[in-house]
This record gives structure tokens, sequence and C-alpha cells, in this order.
């Protein structure tokens, strides 16, 4: 069915890979108190909510003899598994076969280099007076079940106890796990019924088996932030003094690390980095300080004022803090030109080198000032060409400096790869200011005299040297300069949207390697939902391309990239693959929250809906491509 009523909410643009893609429901891994289980098959000391296995795998739909509810929790000494079944009749032997009842927890643990580790547990339920109930651990291994009749009189319910010493992999890794629920049903002869969380057998793609701090971080934390999609880095890392793996995520301009030694498992930590993820260029977590224990190094860049700065931080968790162990500018611009300098690790000696690198800055020119002491950007006019420090146990210190020769030259500049960008947008100065245009403007629109712009850019929009001044009133897109229609004018269109509010963000990039800036928008267009949606609004995320052609503000590429209704969200990707002149521009699955394939109503689009390309569906297996034409961006 094509889709006629929708057309894309917040944009999510996901500049690395996109994760593996996870179909099914997840099952919350939920810390309880030692001891405040008891292992007796009655569930209703249980502290969390029971998720049904509604994938059908295997048997009829019309089977209605068959049906499970399932639990997960754990403490610091075992994993708990709980289940309520509806069976009309319980097929067991002392076999311990593939062809009686049973279910099967399989899970999937991450390890180093992106290596997946997988456990695969049996239950078999008992039937009290024939045979005991049983819990086995391939490849060696077992725990406890203890079954009860269940209220109904027509299944049981079980629990089960899994000590973490039958699970290997769980010593460094109780985060970032996968993971599936499958009961299968007998008739006596075989396997008549397999029902699941989820019909996926790729680990990599197996829903996710939460423990409470990540629960809270894509749930409660994700929505009171406005977080949307995936976070753009999320690697498993040992960063605190305990024996176990954390989660380290960078989502937006969150640094959130979430492990089961980290606050007791149940909270999180969190750290702003007050900057917008577009200006995060690395991330990375690895051993610097020769500890044993990873940190996280991160380069964050400033604009404002005419000014870009760019500098590395090097992160330690030390108990339940994190703590920078060395700063250091990297890189100091404006439009006098810009300086840069290089960063190297050498962990094997805990140290870290920062070197002179590119200049377009001249020294009578150049009015930026480094930050005082050692963790100022070397100036190419300046006596030292490098910087060496080491780690001492608390931070890194300055052991040397490697001194400029005299006579040697400013370092050149560096040559850029892939298609050159202009500046990054930034603030307009005074003389971009063109009072009388942008006054214009307002008396043309009607827009009162006090009332300020949303967003406010200076960025090389057109065809000429000099930047444009790029703003965005109400719901209008507004450029002007002193170079562009002989700064006596100016071009403006509405964005199509419903509210002022709902322009979420602006940026510029050059897409069609032109040498000049596209303006990118992050939108939200919101319409009452279609009744296969359910009730309420639905929000669809878009991003709108536009670039100044012929003189005029043209939208070149549109594309829903997220839906959404209540608590329901499906979310896209957006890759810029840059390419030899021109980006490629790559839509692809992302990740659905509340609907998966079987309960979505609509077919994956193909076409454009309202002009605006479509999202795509987190379970497909393609991609959408798109080239410039010299006037759009086209599939």
């Amino acid at each position: 069915m094509q889709r006629h009523l929708l057309a894309a909410p917040a944009l999510a643009l996901c500049l690395s890979a996109s994760p593996a893609r996870a179909e099914g429901l997840a099952v919350a891994l939920t810390q309880v108190a030692p001891g405040s289980i008891k292992l007796n098959g009655v569930l209703s000391e249980w502290p969390t909510a029971m998720t049904p296995l509604s994938t059908r795998v295997q048997g009829s739909p019309a089977d209605k003899d068959f049906s499970a509810r399932v639990a997960l929790a754990y403490d610091d000494a075992a994993l708990y598994v709980a289940a309520d079944v509806l069976d009309d009749k319980l097929v067991r032997t002392a076999s311990y076969g593939d062809r009686e009842d049973r279910f099967t927890l399989t899970i999937v643990f991450p390890g180093d280099g992106g290596a997946l580790s997988t456990a695969e547990i049996a239950l078999y339920p008992g039937d009290p007076g024939n045979v005991a109930g049983a819990v086995r651990v391939k490849g060696g291994g077992g725990g406890q079940l203890v079954e009860a009749p269940n209220a109904s009189k027509s299944g049981y319910s079980f629990e089960a106890k899994i000590p973490w010493s039958a699970l290997p992999a769980a010593a460094l890794s109780r985060v970032g796990l996968r993971g599936v629920v499958r009961g299968f049903d007998s008739d006596g002869g075989g396997v008549e019924s397999v029902l699941a969380t989820s019909a996926e057998a790729s680990p990599a793609r197996l829903p996710r088996l939460p423990i409470d701090a990540e629960e809270a971080i894509e749930t409660t934390f994700a929505k009171e932030k406005g977080l949307t999609g995936a976070p753009q880095h999320d690697v498993i890392a040992d960063v605190t003094a305990g024996s176990s793996r954390e989660r380290v995520m960078l989502w937006d301009q969150y640094l959130l690390v979430a492990g089961p030694e980290v606050r007791g498992g149940k909270e999180f930590f969190f750290r702003d980095l007050a900057v917008d993820r577009s200006m995060i260029p690395s991330f990375e977590v690895r051993d610097l300080t020769g500890d044993g224990k990873a940190d996280i190094v991160v380069r964050t860049k400033k604009t404002g004022g005419g000014r870009l700065k760019e500098e590395l931080s090097v992160l330690s968790m030390s108990g339940e803090a994190m703590s920078a162990v060395f700063v250091h500018e990297l890189s100091l611009g404006s439009d006098a030109g810009r300086v840069d300098n290089t960063v190297s690790f050498d962990p094997g000696k805990r140290e870290i080198t920062v070197s002179l690198a590119a200049s377009t800055a001249a020294r009578d020119s150049f009015k930026e000032t480094p930050e005082p002491g050692d963790g100022g950007v070397l100036l190419p006019w300046g006596t030292v060409k490098s910087r060496t420090f080491r780690f001492d146990g608390g931070k890194f210190t300055k052991v040397r400096e490697e001194a400029k020769p005299a006579s040697e030259a400013p370092p050149a500049k560096r040559e850029p790869t892939g298609p050159a960008q202009p500046p990054p947008a930034r603030p307009p100065t005074a003389d971009e200011l063109m009072d009388n245009v942008l006054a214009l403007y307002k008396k043309d629109r009607k827009v009162r005299a006090g009332d300020r712009p949303r967003f406010d850019l200076a960025a090389n929009l057109a065809d000429d040297a000099q930047n444009e001044r790029l703003l965005v009133f109400g719901k209008d897109l507004v450029v002007f300069g002193k170079g562009f229609m002989g700064g006596q004018g100016y071009v403006a269109v509405s964005l199509g949207l419903a509210d002022a509010k709902d322009v979420v963000d602006v940026a510029t990039r050059d897409l069609d390697g032109d040498g000049h800036a596209e303006v990118l928008v992050r939108g939200v267009q919101r319409m009452p939902a279609p009744k296969e949606l359910g009730t309420g609004k639905i929000e669809r995320d878009v991003l709108l391309v536009y670039s100044l052609l012929g003189g005029k503000l043209t939208r070149v590429f549109a594309a829903e990239t997220g839906i959404a209704v209540g608590d329901k969200r499906l979310l896209g990707t957006v890759t810029f693959v840059p390419g030899a002149k021109a980006h490629e521009l790559v839509l692809g699955p992302g990740v659905g929250v509340g609907w998966d394939r079987a309960s979505w109503p609509y077919k994956q689009d193909t076409t454009p809906v309202g002009g605006i390309e479509p999202l795509v569906l987190p379970w497909s297996d393609a991609v959408a491509r798109y080239r410039w034409s010299g006037s759009a961006f086209t599939r």
C-alpha cells in the first residue's frame, strides 16, 4: 500500500555506518536485590512486567493452545528467567531432547573488536511426579528450575536461575546484550509451534536485553533531551575501576556511560559536551594512560563571533566521576585565516605529542590568542614545533618541547581531501548585518521591527567570494549579503512547516561540490494520524536541502527521516558520502520502537510522497542513493 498521508519529524543525521537493525521485542534485564526472588515457580514477587512471545516462528496462527510471557532479572550472582505459560498439554521426557516442550534463551555478548559471543540456554519445565525440570547451558554448566501450576490450571509457570559463572562471557560484559526467548510446543511426535520474542537468527540483529541503566537512557533520558535516531557512537569498553565493561555512548551532545558497576547498574553517568553533534569531528575510546582502563578521546569545535576553536580532550572515569586528564587546542580560526595542529598518541610510553601542521594565517593579520599555558595551539611564527606530554598518574604533563629551527618556513597549507568545503557557518560580522536590506525584508513580510531571527549565520552560499547572511524568521529562510544582488535585495522562501517551532536546526555544507554551501534544515511536520497508525498526531522528521540557483533559493532535496505516533517511532539514517566532486546522499534503515515488520501497516515506498523522498523502513534490506544532477539530488 502506498502512503499518501505521510511525507517526514526531528532529523537524525547518521554520518557513520548504521548499526545492525534489531527486529522483535526487547526484554528488559531488571536488577534485583540478592535473595529477593524465591525459586518456587510463583511469579508474584517478580519486579517487572512480562513480555509476550508474540512472534510466531513455526505453526499455524489458528493454534491457540500455546502462549507464553517471559521476564528476565539478575543480581551479582545469577541470571533469572520467569515464564507464564498456557499450554493444553505438557510433553516431557527424561531425555531432555528437542522434540518436547521447552524454552530457550539466546544471549549475545559483545566482545573485543566488535566480536560477538553467543550463549544458548535450554529451559525444560518439569512434569511433577514424572520428570524433573532442568537448565542446560550449551558447552557445559546448568542451573535450577522450579515450576508450578498456573491459576487457570491449563498451563504452568516456572522460574529458573542460571549462575553467571555458567556464562563465561558475562564476566566481562553485561551491557550491550542482545537476545531472544523462544518457546517450543510439542504434540508428542515433534515440535508443533514455536513462539518467540523475535524471528531473527542473526546475533547482531537480535533485540536488546537492556539493564536498568540502559533502559533509562533509551527511554526517559532520550525523551527528556529530545534525542532521536541512534547514538553516533556506541561501544563496549572497560572505563571504570571494576572488572566489568561499560557501554559508552555519544548521543548528540551527550556522553553517556552505563554498566552494572556504574551507580549500582540502575543509574548512568552523563556529561553534556555543550556543542552540536555536527561540531564533534572525532570520538574514540582507547587506553592512553596505561592503566588498563579505556579513556574517552573527543574533539570538539566551537564557533561564535567569527571565531573557530577546536579542542582535544582525554576524559577518564574515577569512581563515579569523569575528569579531563588532558586538554589541548588543536585549531584556531577567523576571517584572517586558520592555524591547525596535529596530535599523535604513544600508549606504550603513555605520551601525547601535539605538533604544528597547516596554516592559512599571517602573523600580522591573525588576531586570535591561544589558550595560556601548555594547552594553547602552536603558532607557525612561534618557536615551538611540538610538545610532548606524559601521564604522571593523575594527568598528562609536559615533559619536552621540540624547538623550531629559525630557518624553517611556516608549514604549507594542507590540501583538502574530497570536495572542498567553504568555511563553516558562523555569526555575521558588523559589515554583514546589512540593516537596510533586513528592514526591507521585515517590511515586505510584515515582520515586527523588534523580532529577532531564530537562526542567524554567515556562510558562502552564492556565486561570489563573500559570505551571505542566512536567517530564519518564523518559517521563512532568508538570504542577503553585500555581494549578493548588489547588496540591495534578498531572497526568501517559506519552509512549508506549520509553525516556527517546527524548524529544529539549520546548518550549511557544500553538497554539490561547487565550493558554495547548501542550507540543511531539520524540521518536523505534524498532522492527524491515519487510523492505521492509531490516534493522535503523527510527527514526520524531514531533511530539507536548499541551494542558491539562478539567484533563487531552490529546494534541491527533501527526505523523510522519521515517523512517530505517541511512543512509537521509526527512524532512518542519512549519510553524506564524499565523491570526486559532489557528495552522494544515502538514505538507509535505522531503528523501530513499537512497530515491527508485522505491525507496520504499509509497504516500503520507493517514490516521493508529497515531493519528499520516503523513509527507508528499519526492516528494509535496501538503501536509497541520490546523486547531484546539476539542479537537484535525484535517485
